[in-house]
């Protein structure tokens, strides 16, 4: 047994098998505990405009998936994943958001894994519960999206690359191989990573031909990535549609915001709406943060710790490539968002650091004090009430439409409408057209200065009323978005007015979004 004050030497654990490393109580004590606080919460919000996105891309198959990615901003890993989920834990909430949890608690046990093996316990379970409980890793958590598994598979891939360094082997690399190639088609992001890991096996590759083979390696990996190319370039001449958005939330400040959101209680943008301290306590937490990541540096750099410099680079490499690419191109970074994958790094960075706090009662007081504050923030997360909600325009419809209505989504409405009312044999269709291709962007300001707004609106309802059943309603899912009066002008002046059924609700709209939606009925126009 590893005593927790000792700090062993890496290669004295090698005779340590990996089972070992799983029998320690305190690990399965942080694995459950993170099961146990968000298992309970996970059906109790609808699926908001991206995790209602992803279940419908999952409904589809893995070649209908990868075509309808030409109109998105990623690769087809995580839908892939989420598809063969789907057809195996069915597409409740619960069920959809149940991948993410267990991508979550992965890369937990990575986590403790890596630090056990190479630094000692107490460093292990620091950083595998920074990870667990910090309230980002909650809120994505709570989301269908591929946040979870890029952490999972990044942390993999540092720690097969740690190992391979230490003691080089042929699984080992092709491990490094296929886990790369895993991060690359789960986040165009991943590839960030990539310079940071190269560098790192310039410096500490012990000899030429462990170089060689992780090149070698790598270059298979990028041929096994080749057939997706086309579809990069596709999504890359679609950006000013698809993530021309991230352009409002981009700031020379992003890397300090960064590690702001990592802590609990930092500040955070608004599209991951987390609940924050006041400015006084996070300034109190940014200190005692720094402070830790300071000791951790200088741990490292006195004890010529090679695997904490190699976790540092690629940490700070992942971060300073999309940011400089943000920087001098295309803004890309999203704080929280597209870091996310890095957090598993900061975590082992920042567990390493307090456990190198010459005073025991001082390790155990900040993890005391990092738990008190990220149970305050959980608890606020989980069980606050939206202002606004899919769920009463969701019920409404369940309860007032029957099989051959039309529902006209506009903007953002369709995802989580179409998820929950798929059952119901509508039929959906979006406004502008364009929209179909991608259901969950909208550039406002490229289709109001590229569509005749006002004949796209009577193109498509003409379209709709020489196709409905007669006895058949038309509803229009609605907001008072730009884009969308041209269309809500038409609907009053052409003779509809006595037609018009307006429905809405105090808490009627898009989560998160933070708009006020309301349902237009029309009849079978003339």
């Amino acid at each position: 047994m590893i005593r927790q004050s000792e700090d062993i030497p890496y290669n004295s654990l090698r005779a340590k098998p990996f089972l070992a490393y799983l029998r320690d109580p305190y690990l399965w004590v942080i694995a459950l505990g993170q099961i146990a606080l968000n298992i309970g919460f996970m059906a109790r919000r609808t699926l908001w405009l991206d995790e209602a996105y992803s279940a419908l891309m999952a409904r589809r198959s893995i070649t209908e998936i990868h075509k309808a990615l030409r109109f998105d901003a990623g690769p087809p890993l995580y839908y892939d994943l989420l598809h063969i989920w789907r057809m195996m834990a069915g597409e409740s909430e619960l069920a959809l958001r149940s991948l993410s949890l267990l991508c979550s608690v992965f890369a937990v046990i990575v986590i403790y894994y890596c630090a056990a093996r190479f630094w000692n316990r107490h460093a292990a379970l620091l950083a595998a519960g920074l990870f667990a409980f910090t309230p980002l890793t909650t809120a994505y958590i709570h989301e269908v999206r591929n946040y979870t598994l890029l952490a999972a598979l990044s942390a993999a891939l540092v720690l097969v690359l740690m190992e391979h360094l230490d003691k080089p082997g042929r699984w080992t690399v092709i491990l490094c191989g296929v886990i790369g190639l895993g991060v690359v088609y789960t986040h165009n992001l991943g590839w960030f990573l990539m310079p940071g890991v190269l560098l790192c096996v310039w410096l500490y590759a012990k000899k030429v031909k462990d170089l060689t083979g992780l090149l070698i390696c790598g270059i298979g990996a990028l041929v096994f990535y080749a057939p997706w190319i086309p579809t990069l370039l596709a999504q890359m001449r679609n950006s000013e549609r698809s993530i021309a958005w991230a352009a409002n939330f981009w700031s020379p400040w992003s890397l300090i915001y960064t590690f702001s959101a990592y802590i609990p209680g930092g500040m955070t943008p608004s599209y991951l709406d987390l609940p924050s301290f006041p400015n006084g306590l996070q300034a109190i937490n940014a200190l005692m943060w720094i402070t830790i990541f300071a000791l951790a540096c200088i741990a490292a750099y006195r004890k010529r710790d090679r695997k904490a410099a190699l976790i540092l680079i690629i940490l700070v490499s992942g971060l300073v490539g999309p940011y400089l690419y943000s920087l001098i191109r295309t803004p890309i970074y999203l704080v929280g968002r597209t870091d996310y994958g890095l957090l598993p790094f900061w975590c082992l960075f920042t567990g390493y650091g307090i456990s190198k706090i010459p005073w025991r009662r001082a390790q155990m007081g900040f993890a005391i004090v990092f738990l008190l504050q990220a149970g305050y923030i959980n608890y606020e997360l989980l069980t606050r009430d939206d202002p606004l909600s899919e769920r009463d325009i969701i019920v409404y419809l369940q309860r007032n439409t029957q099989p051959g209505d039309v529902v006209l989504f506009t903007g953002l409405t369709r995802p989580s409408l179409e998820y929950a009312l798929d059952e119901q044999g509508l039929r959906f269709e979006s406004y502008p057209r364009d929209m179909n291709k991608h259901l969950a962007h909208l550039n406002e300001s490229w289709y109001m200065e590229n569509i005749d707004l006002d004949k796209e609106a009577e193109s498509v309802l003409t379209d709709i009323s020489r196709n409905i059943p007669d006895g058949a309603s038309i509803w229009v899912a609605a907001s008072r978005r730009p884009v969308n009066g041209a269309l809500l002008t038409l609907i009053k002046e052409e003779r509809l007015t006595t037609l018009v059924k307006r429905i809405s609700t105090p808490s009627m709209g898009l989560r998160k979004l933070n708009e006020p939606v309301f349902l237009v009925k029309l009849q079978k126009l003339r």
